[in-house]
């Protein structure tokens, strides 16, 4: 096994643009979605909770001399000197004591609690005066153009306010500037007027907003969650990490039959346990989903098989052990339907090839080939049934299957005997090749435990479910017990937009996965069968005894 580019290939990640784009592309309706979201929640918002707002305005003409029969000869010095004094205008309306004092102008044309509604009241030496901040957020000044014009704008939410607030203004900015300044002249250019539009908010505007940011959120969760994301997605990038073969992809596919999608996968369902009843669907037809012995089973999905199988009897060909074992990371990865195809897929070379269960916790083979589970590998362990009583031969061409037999109280210590290894040694010279299929490495030791008796492992891995932190977990393991790796195998992978004859094929984003690989003593067949080694000994003695007093 060679690991060597791993920490180059984590140094030289990058992210690929064009993989992104690819990436935003597939999602994106619900991009569209998202934004689609933003625009509507900020229509509501604005037109529910943003109240009008009305602005009016007036100019005043500042003059850089008082004597008006000199206006026809006024110089381009004067106009400087008038824009130099606009903006010295502005710092002086702007002050708190002007502003104070356009408050003081609308307080005796209001009341304190007509003022309430549109500003902030504050009390000071036991009178009521408007807040000085509240009043200049009312209020706009500001030069036109750097002319000799300066214009006053009032805002407030009612329009005969916002006329008010400039007319106050207007009322008392002359006289002040005058006084204050002591040179020029101010003239007002025509009056406030009554609003009829409001100026704000701008619906259209807010909801475009909304729009864009709901896209930028929308874009920005789908880069940031592929750039976080951890798994595993296609094999170039497993062969970069890893430096290891890759035996075969496994497309995850689903079959469009006359309108209706039919995954090939063992669902337990109730919703499918209906489905596949109203269809006229048998127990033991649903049993065989799974493997390719489903006679709707794609070409490209045998076909991928059939390379798994050519690759791995290649890599077998440089061992001296024709047994091997199939396992993966973690549950849910599909190593139980991969181990069962490539056997179908061996067996179809004339070789005689044995499947052997040995996850004894949690079998699966019994249900893929719908065989009894009575007796098995733990039957055979413990000493109960010999081994060709136990082997269900020809379940398709040259393949035979062991199941695992009643789940034993001590899993471990079973495989771990010598019983196990010698129990090995007897199958391989019985067969050209046996796969053992294991419970997974990072869940329990079996694999490890068994697998100093065979060739090597195959790992199997899903795509977009298997994170490298797994894929590595596992291989530190077997590089612990000191066991080859024969080669990876991605599984489910995703090859949308291919199309061949009458099925498509896509990814399956549905797909839950799920990491509660619950082993545990009181664990169901989900058949009529025991699945206790004790309670099959108990009951072979009972019957032993029954006939000794016959």
């Amino acid at each position: 096994m060679n690991r060597e580019n791993t920490n180059e290939f984590e140094n030289e990640q990058s992210l690929d643009l064009a993989e992104i784009f690819g990436l935003l592309w597939s999602r994106i309706w619900l991009i569209i979605a998202v934004s689609i979201v933003g625009f509507v929640i900020t229509f509501v918002f604005t037109k529910t909770f943003i109240p009008d707002t009305y602005a009016t305005s007036f100019s005043i003409y500042i003059k850089n001399t008082t004597n008006k029969t000199v206006m026809d000869t006024l110089n381009s010095a004067d106009i400087t000197a008038a824009q130099s004094l606009a903006q010295t205008y502005i710092a002086i309306l702007d002050d708190d004591s002007v502003i104070d004092e356009i408050s003081n102008n609308l307080m005796e044309k209001y009341s304190t609690e007509e003022l309430a509604n549109y500003f902030v009241m504050e009390e000071e030496d036991g009178e009521y005066k408007i807040n000085t901040k509240s009043m200049r957020s009312c209020l706009n000044f500001s030069q036109v153009n750097e002319t000799e014009l300066l214009t006053i704008t009032g805002y407030s939410t009612d329009p005969v306010m916002a006329a008010d607030i400039c007319s106050s203004v207007e009322a008392i900015a002359p006289d002040v500037l005058i006084r204050v300044v002591g040179a020029g002249a101010v003239e007002s250019v025509g009056h406030a007027k009554v609003p009829k539009v409001p100026v704000a908010p701008n619906v259209l505007k807010n909801s475009v907003f909304g729009f864009m940011l709901g896209f930028i959120i929308a874009v920005a969760f789908i880069v940031i969650r592929h750039m976080l994301d951890n798994t595993v997605k296609g094999v170039e990038t497993l062969k970069a990490r890893y430096n290891m073969p890759i035996l075969a992809e496994i497309p995850f596919y689903e079959i469009v039959k006359n309108g209706v999608s039919n995954k090939i996968k063992i669902n337990n369902s109730i919703f499918s346990r209906f489905k596949k009843k109203k269809d006229g669907e048998t127990a033991n037809e649903r049993r065989t989903r799974g493997t390719i012995l489903d006679t709707e089973v794609p070409f490209v999905v045998t076909e991928a098989y059939n390379t798994f199988r050519t690759n791995l009897l290649f890599a077998l060909s440089t061992t001296d052990s024709n047994v091997f074992i199939v396992t993966s990371a973690l549950s849910g990865e599909g190593k139980s339907t991969n181990a069962a195809n490539l056997a179908i897929s061996i067996g179809e070379t004339e070789s005689k090839v044995l499947v052997i269960d040995a996850d004894l916790r949690r079998p699966t083979q019994h249900r893929m080939f719908h065989l009894s589970n009575k007796k098995g590998l733990s039957t055979i362990l413990a000493g109960m049934t010999d081994i060709n009583s136990a082997i269900n031969k020809r379940v398709h061409s040259n393949t035979d299957v062991i199941t695992s037999g009643p789940m034993p109280p001590n899993p471990s210590q079973m495989l771990t005997s010598d019983k196990m290894q010698k129990f090995i040694s007897e199958v391989s010279k019985m067969y050209d090749y046996v796969i053992i299929d294991t419970s997974p490495v990072n869940v329990v030791s079996d694999a490890l435990i068994i697998s100093k008796y065979t060739a090597g492992i195959v790992l199997v891995t899903r795509e977009n479910i298997t994170t490298y932190d797994m894929i590595d977990r596992a291989l530190s393991s077997v590089d612990f017990v000191g066991t080859n790796i024969l080669g990876i195998v991605s599984n489910s992978v995703d090859v949308d937009a291919k199309h061949y004859g009458k099925y498509r094929y896509k990814y399956n984003y549905n797909y839950r996965y799920n990491y509660n690989y619950n082993y545990n003593y009181s664990y169901s067949d989900r058949t009529d069968e025991s699945n206790n080694l004790e309670d099959l000994e108990n009951k072979n003695k009972k019957t032993s005894k029954k006939e000794n007093d016959k």
